[in-house]
């Protein structure tokens, strides 16, 4: 349904980034279970973003914004 939508792109950022950047999941509106971590929503979720994703951005730790949008720019420029 997403790829009907636009470019369906995976930001694939390491878990342990993401528990720095997230300090409250809850907070930041992660859809999640009661009692479910955000290891937990990685684990389940990174499967499919590789699944369905048509563009891959690795997000190296400390990944600078201008970087990752500079990737995404020349990524999708390419991508139909």
């Amino acid at each position: 349904h997403l790829s009907g939508l636009g470019t369906v792109v995976y930001l694939d950022v390491a878990l342990q980034e993401l528990e720095e950047r997230l300090t409250n999941i809850r907070t930041r509106g992660v859809a999640s279970r009661p009692g479910e971590t955000l290891a937990d929503i990685y684990r389940a979720r990174t499967p499919l973003y590789e699944t369905y994703a048509e563009l891959r951005i690795p997000v190296s730790d400390h990944a600078h914004l201008e970087e990752v949008v500079e990737c995404l720019a020349v990524q999708l420029g390419g991508h139909k």
